[in-house]
């Protein structure tokens, strides 16, 4: 559903008479027009930020059932506070607002692929003048035209209420510059110009739209199942984990439910014997005559280049950082915002993570607070006392289904702290109580961009000076351009996984042959090297693939020279879990009805056992003083 606000009606006129919208004369409050379908509404909110958040704290109201779905568009004039008008058509989209009387700044993330142009909105309580001055939120970085206007900061602040950035759309047209008095009649002309460039993004935004996952056939097997079971709650979760699973993997689970009907275990007499029942059901999740899963419903994601990023968020403090200045010399094309904390961006609420990882944004920023963290329980310490972990960057550029990332932070935008001396500096700190063991890319996979970041480099050379401090660089990617002199207390650790589960999970990251290329290369330059084979995802067939990729690793590598093995089956918090189901709702590899013991989800005990205990034979059976390490819960 589309909800457009506007302040007047000669701004909107325009818009109800070419989509026909009629006038819904029950409506006590506001003036509301609705096509047919009632799925666009349009409402005239009077001018001023009171009216505007009224207005939209009302409709919100009558849409509770359908807030997820909603669009909440604020059409109308503004003024230009700097810059030249081109023409008198040009429609700006607005990324950046400020309101002027709390100085507060909001994003909005502008994931359409449009052809606008883009630029930032002050938004305060009077008309504005030409002899006014705005600079508070103004920087000569700002790489876009400055507008002002009366409500749009009052519908952002409404609206996340309700909403969450990628619900909101700003679309300004260019009334006045401050000079002269505005007329009813030249707002109606400014609307009326650019009613072709609105009328483009609606339709943009109708088509941009997420499907139901919920089919009826799908609910009703579920309701079915409740009562043949005499389900209680903890069975009726598990139930529809269940189906959502099978849904998703493309299981031919009807055939397997007739057969039991026919043997008359359903429905059964009573909950003890439907437990019974629901543990076979189980094995329809591991059986071997499963169909192959289908191809995975998420697009796979390009090789990312370095012109992706269409903006940049960069902190205020850091505008004149050397390691600023040449990151964005990276991007010259790329719309530069000044943002006063990361978290302004990042930690907005109600972002959508899968949306935002089709058009992901750059933020640089400062890191504060405590930089250096424990191990997490659910990584491997590899025999190490004092395990730590810390993140220069937030987010990786590859798109994993299964990443616990999505289901860890609010958002898909990747975060790059330029401070990096201070993480050292915390580094240090440690290293005069103990030696330390430091992973520095489990956040990010740092190998895929160090020709934008340096970070590895710097990381060498910091480690070199230091002899009680080993680090491991995890990664996924391909890269054998390294120009750095090796030092036997950086680990390259290399994620390891076999093809099928790149192609359907792994999206973006390189190939198993492209990985163990690199593995090779680095391990002939001198380099410890780790195998990772880690998380194994169960597929149909996972012992032919598993087997194949240990074979491939041999052909490949000279396993007797690897540091060390890491062999390990999925596993994730329940917390993580949670949010990525509801995020990914089509990912089998997330949808898979694992067990859930002590706030952590893997699975089933057996499958675990064998998986694992296979993996190392095969390991073994070509090296057999591998030192393999794997994970047990602590």
């Amino acid at each position: 559903m589309i909800c457009i606000f506007c302040a007047l009606y000669p701004e909107a006129e325009p818009i109800i008479k070419s989509m026909s919208l009629k006038q819904d004369k029950t409506n006590k409050y506001y003036k509301k027009y609705c096509n047919d379908e009632k799925n666009i509404c349009l409402y005239i909110t009077g001018p001023g930020p009171l009216n505007a958040s009224a207005a939209v704290g009302y409709a919100a109201s009558e849409n509770l059932d359908c807030l997820d779905d909603i669009q909440i568009i604020n059409f109308g004039c503004c003024a230009l506070v700097n810059g030249i008008e081109d023409r008198k058509d040009m429609l700006y989209l607005c990324n950046k607002i400020i309101n002027k009387d709390s100085d507060r700044s909001f994003y909005t993330d502008l994931l359409l692929n449009t052809e606008l142009d883009e630029a930032m909105i002050i938004t305060g309580s009077k008309l504005y003048k030409a002899t006014d001055s705005y600079e508070n939120g103004i920087y000569e970085t700002d790489s876009c035209k400055v507008l002002y206007d009366m409500e749009a900061a009052a519908i952002y602040e409404a609206a996340s209420h309700y909403v969450g950035p990628h619900q909101m759309h700003f679309l300004k047209f260019v009334s006045d510059k401050g000079e002269e008095k505005v007329t009813l009649e030249m707002l109606k002309n400014g609307a009326t110009v650019v009613l072709d460039k609105v009328t483009k993004y609606l339709e943009l935004l109708q088509k941009h739209k997420t499907s139901d996952f919920i089919d009826d056939e799908i609910a009703l097997e579920e309701k079915n199942l409740f009562e043949e079971l005499h389900a209680s709650v903890t069975m009726q979760h598990q139930i529809r984990q269940l189906l959502r699973y099978w849904k998703v993997a493309d299981i031919d689970y009807q055939s397997r439910l007739t057969e039991l009907r026919t043997e008359q275990k359903l429905p059964c007499k009573d909950k003890r014997q439907g437990l019974k029942v629901l543990e076979e059901l189980r094995s329809i999740s591991r059986a071997k005559e499963l169909k192959e899963s289908k191809e995975s419903s998420y697009k796979k994601t390009e090789d990312i280049s370095q012109g992706s990023f269409k903006h940049i968020y960069v902190e205020k403090e850091i505008l004149d950082n050397t390691r600023t200045k040449r990151i964005l010399d990276h991007f010259p094309n790329s719309d530069v915002i000044v943002i006063d904390h990361y978290k302004d961006v990042f930690n907005r609420k109600r972002q959508d993570f899968m949306l935002q990882h089709s058009s992901r944004n750059l933020i640089l920023a400062s890191k504060k607070g405590r930089l250096v963290y424990d191990g997490a329980p659910v990584c491997q310490d590899f025999g190490n006392s004092h395990f730590y972990y810390t993140s220069c960057i937030m987010n990786c550029l590859y798109d994993c289904e299964y990443c616990y990332l999505k289901g860890m932070y609010p958002s898909a935008n990747l975060v790059v702290f330029v401070n990096i001396e201070d993480i050292f500096k915390e580094v240090e700190e440690l290293l005069e109580k103990f030696p330390v063991y430091l992973c520095v890319s489990y956040d990010t996979d740092m190998m895929a961009i160090e020709n934008l970041t340096g970070f590895i480099a710097e990381w060498v050379q910091f480690t070199k000076k230091h002899k009680n401090l080993t680090i491991e660089i995890r990664t996924k990617c391909g890269r054998k351009d390294l120009d750095i002199e090796p030092c036997e207390r950086v680990i390259f650790a290399w994620t390891i996984s076999p093809d099928p589960v790149i192609e359907q999970f792994e999206h973006g990251s390189a190939r198993m042959y492209q990985r163990l290329d690199a593995a090779r290369f680095y391990l002939g330059k001198g380099w410890p090297v780790r195998l990772c084979f880690d998380p194994m995802i169960y597929i149909p067939s996972w012992k032919d693939v598993y087997g194949n990729m240990i074979e491939e690793t041999a052909n490949a590598v000279d396993m007797t020279r690897v540091r060390d093995y890491s062999v390990g089956s999925f596993r994730i918090s329940e917390s993580y879990l949670k949010k990525m189901r509801k995020a990914m709702p089509l990912s089998a590899v997330v949808q898979f009805p694992f067990v859930l013991e002590n706030g952590y989800y893997h699975y089933p005990d057996k499958q675990v056992d064998e998986m694992e205990n296979y993996l190392i034979q095969k390991i073994k059976s070509y090296c057999k003083d591998a030192e393999i390490f794997t994970w047990t819960e602590t």
